[in-house]
Protein backbone atom coordinates (compact mmCIF):
# COMPACT_ATOMS: atom_id res chain seq x y z
CA UNK A 1 0.00 0.00 0.00
CA UNK A 2 1.46 3.31 -0.87
CA UNK A 3 -0.14 6.38 0.72
CA UNK A 4 0.85 10.01 1.74
CA UNK A 5 0.52 11.70 4.62
CA UNK A 6 1.72 15.13 5.76
CA UNK A 7 3.14 15.03 2.31
CA UNK A 8 5.33 12.39 2.75
CA UNK A 9 5.32 9.13 0.88
CA UNK A 10 3.94 6.11 3.36
CA UNK A 11 6.20 3.31 4.72
CA UNK A 12 3.33 1.48 4.72
CA UNK A 13 3.86 -1.12 2.10
CA UNK A 14 3.20 -5.14 2.02
CA UNK A 15 1.30 -5.99 5.61
CA UNK A 16 3.34 -8.78 6.15
CA UNK A 17 0.94 -9.93 8.88
CA UNK A 18 -1.75 -10.36 6.21
CA UNK A 19 -2.89 -13.85 6.45
CA UNK A 20 -1.01 -14.17 10.00
CA UNK A 21 -3.48 -11.37 11.37
CA UNK A 22 -3.83 -13.15 15.04
CA UNK A 23 -0.20 -14.65 15.25
CA UNK A 24 0.24 -12.29 18.36
CA UNK A 25 -2.57 -13.20 20.50
CA UNK A 26 -2.10 -16.92 19.55
CA UNK A 27 1.80 -15.76 21.48
CA UNK A 28 0.12 -14.65 24.19
CA UNK A 29 -1.86 -17.81 24.43
CA UNK A 30 1.18 -19.87 23.92
CA UNK A 31 3.29 -17.65 26.66
CA UNK A 32 0.72 -16.39 28.76
CA UNK A 33 3.86 -15.62 31.94
CA UNK A 34 5.65 -13.55 29.21
CA UNK A 35 2.32 -11.54 28.48
CA UNK A 36 1.39 -10.88 31.83
CA UNK A 37 5.34 -10.08 32.92
CA UNK A 38 4.59 -7.24 30.13
CA UNK A 39 1.60 -6.29 31.21
CA UNK A 40 2.59 -5.47 35.12
CA UNK A 41 5.24 -3.43 33.92
CA UNK A 42 3.34 -1.21 31.76
CA UNK A 43 1.01 -0.40 34.11
CA UNK A 44 3.98 0.14 36.80
CA UNK A 45 5.31 2.76 33.89
CA UNK A 46 1.99 4.12 33.03
CA UNK A 47 1.12 4.88 36.88
CA UNK A 48 3.97 5.51 38.32
CA UNK A 49 5.83 8.60 38.07
CA UNK A 50 9.72 8.52 38.00
CA UNK A 51 9.75 9.98 41.60
CA UNK A 52 7.76 6.21 42.86
CA UNK A 53 4.43 8.50 42.91
CA UNK A 54 1.23 7.24 41.86
CA UNK A 55 0.00 8.56 38.58
CA UNK A 56 -2.57 8.86 36.07
CA UNK A 57 -1.71 7.92 32.50
CA UNK A 58 -4.53 10.86 31.58
CA UNK A 59 -5.07 10.61 28.20
CA UNK A 60 -3.02 7.90 26.38
CA UNK A 61 -1.97 7.37 22.46
CA UNK A 62 -0.64 4.01 21.71
CA UNK A 63 1.59 3.66 18.77
CA UNK A 64 2.40 0.08 17.55
CA UNK A 65 -0.97 -1.05 18.73
CA UNK A 66 -0.47 -4.58 16.92
CA UNK A 67 -3.59 -6.43 17.79
CA UNK A 68 -4.49 -4.43 21.01
CA UNK A 69 -3.76 -7.32 23.72
CA UNK A 70 -2.11 -5.12 26.14
CA UNK A 71 -4.58 -1.93 25.92
CA UNK A 72 -7.31 -4.36 25.87
CA UNK A 73 -5.96 -6.01 29.02
CA UNK A 74 -5.10 -2.53 30.69
CA UNK A 75 -8.60 -1.31 30.01
CA UNK A 76 -10.53 -5.02 31.67
CA UNK A 77 -7.96 -5.19 34.37
CA UNK A 78 -7.28 -1.57 35.67
CA UNK A 79 -9.62 0.55 33.69
CA UNK A 80 -6.91 2.11 31.94
CA UNK A 81 -8.60 3.31 28.38
CA UNK A 82 -6.44 4.20 25.70
CA UNK A 83 -8.03 6.91 23.54
CA UNK A 84 -6.77 6.71 19.95
CA UNK A 85 -4.10 3.79 18.71
CA UNK A 86 -1.81 3.77 15.35
CA UNK A 87 -0.84 0.23 13.73
CA UNK A 88 1.10 0.64 10.40
CA UNK A 89 -0.45 -2.92 9.54
CA UNK A 90 -4.30 -3.54 8.39
CA UNK A 91 -4.47 -7.10 9.41
CA UNK A 92 -3.20 -6.50 12.55
CA UNK A 93 -4.94 -2.83 13.14
CA UNK A 94 -8.28 -5.15 12.38
CA UNK A 95 -7.90 -7.06 15.34
CA UNK A 96 -7.72 -4.29 17.32
CA UNK A 97 -10.45 -2.14 15.74
CA UNK A 98 -12.22 -5.99 16.62
CA UNK A 99 -11.52 -5.65 20.20
CA UNK A 100 -12.76 -1.99 20.53
CA UNK A 101 -9.70 -0.11 20.21
CA UNK A 102 -10.13 3.36 18.26
CA UNK A 103 -7.46 2.42 15.73
CA UNK A 104 -6.08 4.32 12.58
CA UNK A 105 -3.90 3.09 9.84
CA UNK A 106 -0.60 5.20 10.04
CA UNK A 107 3.17 4.69 11.14
CA UNK A 108 4.54 7.14 13.92
CA UNK A 109 6.53 9.47 11.33
CA UNK A 110 3.01 9.76 9.00
CA UNK A 111 0.37 10.00 11.76
CA UNK A 112 -1.13 13.44 11.52
CA UNK A 113 -1.95 13.71 16.07
CA UNK A 114 -4.95 15.76 15.29
CA UNK A 115 -6.13 14.47 18.30
CA UNK A 116 -3.46 16.05 20.35
CA UNK A 117 -2.90 16.67 22.85
CA UNK A 118 -2.01 13.37 24.79
CA UNK A 119 -0.90 13.21 28.48
CA UNK A 120 1.09 9.41 27.78
CA UNK A 121 1.88 8.10 24.20
CA UNK A 122 3.06 4.43 24.53
CA UNK A 123 5.12 2.62 21.90
CA UNK A 124 4.19 -0.33 22.86
CA UNK A 125 6.50 -3.79 22.10
CA UNK A 126 10.02 -1.86 20.12
CA UNK A 127 7.58 -0.27 17.80
CA UNK A 128 9.94 2.57 18.01
CA UNK A 129 13.00 0.28 16.50
CA UNK A 130 10.59 0.33 12.99
CA UNK A 131 10.97 4.25 12.65
CA UNK A 132 14.46 4.50 10.01
CA UNK A 133 17.06 6.54 12.18
CA UNK A 134 16.75 9.29 9.37
CA UNK A 135 13.01 9.51 10.92
CA UNK A 136 13.27 8.88 14.50
CA UNK A 137 14.43 12.64 15.65
CA UNK A 138 11.94 14.61 13.91
CA UNK A 139 9.66 11.28 15.14
CA UNK A 140 10.18 11.85 18.49
CA UNK A 141 10.02 15.69 18.61
CA UNK A 142 6.66 15.61 16.52
CA UNK A 143 5.63 13.39 19.72
CA UNK A 144 6.73 16.11 22.42
CA UNK A 145 4.78 18.34 20.47
CA UNK A 146 1.42 16.26 20.93
CA UNK A 147 2.17 16.09 24.39
CA UNK A 148 0.24 18.09 26.37
CA UNK A 149 2.30 20.10 29.61
CA UNK A 150 4.09 17.18 31.79
CA UNK A 151 3.00 14.39 29.53
CA UNK A 152 5.19 11.52 28.97
CA UNK A 153 6.48 8.89 26.43
CA UNK A 154 6.45 5.17 27.75
CA UNK A 155 8.76 3.02 25.20
CA UNK A 156 8.59 -0.63 25.83
CA UNK A 157 10.89 -2.98 24.49
CA UNK A 158 10.93 -6.94 23.27
CA UNK A 159 14.41 -7.54 22.16
CA UNK A 160 14.58 -10.55 19.49
CA UNK A 161 16.84 -12.58 21.89
CA UNK A 162 14.27 -12.40 25.04
CA UNK A 163 11.47 -15.31 25.25
CA UNK A 164 8.96 -13.11 23.60
CA UNK A 165 11.26 -12.33 20.85
CA UNK A 166 12.36 -16.31 19.77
Amino acid sequence: MTAKSNGKESHMSQDPYKGNATVLDDTRRQRPNIYESRLRLLHKALTTTPEGEASDPGSILSIGVGSGIFETLLNQRYGIEVRQAIEPSASLGAQARAKGLNTIQATAQEFDYDQAPYDTIIYNGSSFGFIPDDEIVDTFTRNRNALSPNGRIVLTDVPAESALGL
